[in-house]
């Protein structure tokens, strides 16, 4: 959790440095050619969370 509030704050600091900037995010294709198990994690991830206790 926290490389995702770090990268949080990385976005919101060059949002405010240049507003207009949108950088170019990788379609699933370019995510899973670069980390082949990335989806399997990802889908597992959810999984977990959405179980009831």
């Amino acid at each position: 959790m926290a490389t995702f509030g770090r990268s949080i704050r990385e976005a919101a600091k060059r949002h405010v440095e240049d507003p207009m900037f949108w950088p170019l995010i990788p379609n699933w294709n370019r995510v899973e050619s670069a980390l082949p198990k990335f989806l399997d994690a990802l889908n597992k991830a959810v999984a977990e969370d959405n179980r009831i206790e």
